[in-house]
């Protein structure tokens, strides 16, 4: 893995470097990337790329936990229609479907409905 901690890495670059690593189900590695950006960086790009990841490696469980702390990662972060379908295909994974149906209600909700419309 590449050094991380060097400045002129940009979160857009660790972005493709987290897909990249999650596409060889390579977790360990995407991980250190992702966790190589300070939480303010990240964006719903660095999110949904590791949640990939989690789901390629089949841990679902660590990705459905990672879209419900969205919030407590970084304040700004909102679930776009690609975060909601890796947390719904991590819940299918799992032959979750209580987990599926509170995600579900949480696309269908309110305020979920400008950014869908955005995304």
């Amino acid at each position: 893995v590449l050094d991380m901690d060097s400045a002129h890495h940009s979160v857009d670059m660790k972005n493709v470097l987290i897909d990249f690593y999650g596409g060889f189900n390579d977790i360990c590695s995407a991980l250190q990337v992702f966790d190589s950006i300070a939480d303010a960086a990240k964006d719903i790009v660095s999110i949904n790329a590791i949640m990939k990841a989690y789901v390629n490696a089949s841990c679902n469980t660590q990705c459905i936990e990672l879209f419900h702390r969205l919030s407590e990662i970084n304040a700004t972060l909102m679930a776009d229609s690609i975060t909601f379908a890796t947390a719904l295909k991590a819940c299918a994974q799992l032959s979750d479907g209580a987990e599926g149906a509170v995600i579900h209600a949480l696309l269908k909700s309110e305020a979920c409905q400008p950014l869908l419309q955005h995304s």
